[in-house]
């Protein structure tokens, strides 16, 4: 068994992890910090450790596997980090896999467009949608998200059926429809219904601590009560600053004020070239493909245009990972690139079910992992270029649009 945590012994891993008096308070009063929540890290440090457990049921072959398992995800002999880029040699399975021929150069396109209203639900696959260049995000993405009696934000992880429940913003009649297949009536609210109201409440939301408010009333509670089977509430995001309860996993990386209940970053970009190379590596060692959607981006981007350069990639790198800003030059917008997106076991959940199934965490753990975290997807923010018209407020974009990308 491997359990995370303090282990009903708080004292003995305050001592052990250093962690003075003042910042053991701050962690609980501030940040809210508890046994049993998913709090692993605060502000760069751990609140507890990991143990392996070992019963009388266990045998050779469990400590053989663990030993395996450490090798492999921890010491990683055979891949060492160096800065931003991995060196060494990786072996996925028995022989290394062969990439082969990815087209790269400095024109792509928009392959894919994700809007994402209510957290960790399922998203709307869209065609055009409108940047808000006020709040720099997608209208409507993750402004939505439903939390438990704690005030925290509920997470795909711990409630699969969150896969099913599926949003879809009607911009010309200003509502919200929620749909469901436990459900045999649809949830409709008006977007502009008394909001904001000025009742804004805390809401965490993997350890950020942000404000929202309450909406839809006890009608939307029941609603969403009965589809999951626990006491929730749907929230607003309210445009207020976030206060952080940690750093980001990349340095460096700023969370914008205005990004919603984001994690870290108003867009994620991720490139079809990084997917088919993880697929590569999936169908070597016998496992299931997977699609753009596990990694619950906003953008999806393919190479496209005349001026291709043809060039070999390897298993080590992704397209966008050298990458520090992109334009759409008929909409005369600019992203800059914030970082690279650090993975979790999420990208193992099937986005239509809610079931864990994959195993591209551990594929991406031999070839992706960096330090201490495994990227896979860049975060990206809206940045206007000196000289260039600021009046605009909105921005549409549109699928097949054209991106030119800068090194």
């Amino acid at each position: 068994q491997l359990r995370t945590g303090c282990f009903c012994n708080v004292g003995a891993c305050q001592e052990a992890l250093s962690i003075s008096d003042k910042t053991f308070k701050e962690n609980y009063f501030r940040m809210g910090h508890v046994c049993g929540d998913h709090n692993d890290i605060i502000s760069g440090m751990p609140t507890g450790a990991i143990r392996a457990s070992f019963g009388k049921d266990s045998c050779w072959e469990d400590v053989d596997a663990l030993s395996i398992f450490l090798q492999i995800l921890v010491i990683n002999q055979k891949a060492t980090c160096v800065g931003p880029k991995i060196t060494g040699s990786v072996s996925l399975s028995d022989t290394s896999i062969e990439i082969g021929k990815v087209n790269v150069g400095r024109k792509w396109k928009m392959k894919e467009l994700y809007v994402f209203p209510i957290k960790s639900c399922a998203p709307m696959i869209v065609k055009a949608w409108n940047i808000d260049m006020d709040t720099g995000k997608l209208d409507f993405d993750r402004e939505f998200a439903l939390v438990d009696a704690s005030g925290v934000a509920m997470r795909l992880q711990l409630f699969p059926k969150m896969a099913k429940i599926h949003p879809f913003i009607d911009l010309n009649r200003r509502t919200l429809t929620v749909m469901s297949p436990e459900r045999n009536d649809n949830l409709v609210l008006s977007l502009d219904d008394n909001f904001p109201s000025g009742t804004e409440e805390y809401v965490n939301v993997c350890g950020n601590m942000c404000q929202g408010e309450i909406f839809g009333s006890q009608i939307s509670s029941a609603w969403f009560t009965s589809v999951l089977g626990i006491r929730c509430w749907l929230v607003r995001y309210v445009r207020k600053k976030c206060t952080l309860s940690n750093k980001m996993k990349n340095p460096g990386l700023e969370r914008a004020q205005d990004s919603s209940f984001s994690n870290e970053a108003p867009f994620l970009l991720i490139s079809q070239q990084a997917v088919d190379i993880l697929n590569g590596a999936l169908q070597a060692q016998g496992h299931k493909l997977i699609s753009p959607l596990h990694f619950r981006p906003n953008f999806v981007v393919e190479a496209g245009g005349v001026d291709l350069q043809t060039s070999s990639y390897t298993e080590f790198n992704n397209p966008e990972d050298e990458w520090s800003n992109i334009q759409i030059p008929s909409k005369n917008v600019e992203f800059s690139v914030l970082g690279k997106c650090a993975r979790c076991s999420m990208v193992d959940i099937d986005p239509l079910t809610g079931l864990k199934s994959f195993k591209a965490l551990n594929v991406l753990a031999k070839y992706r992992r960096e330090s201490s975290s495994i990227n896979f997807g860049i975060f990206l923010k809206t940045f206007t270029p000196t000289g260039t018209d600021k009046t605009s407020r909105f921005c549409m974009l549109n699928e097949g649009d054209e991106i030119l990308v800068n090194k």
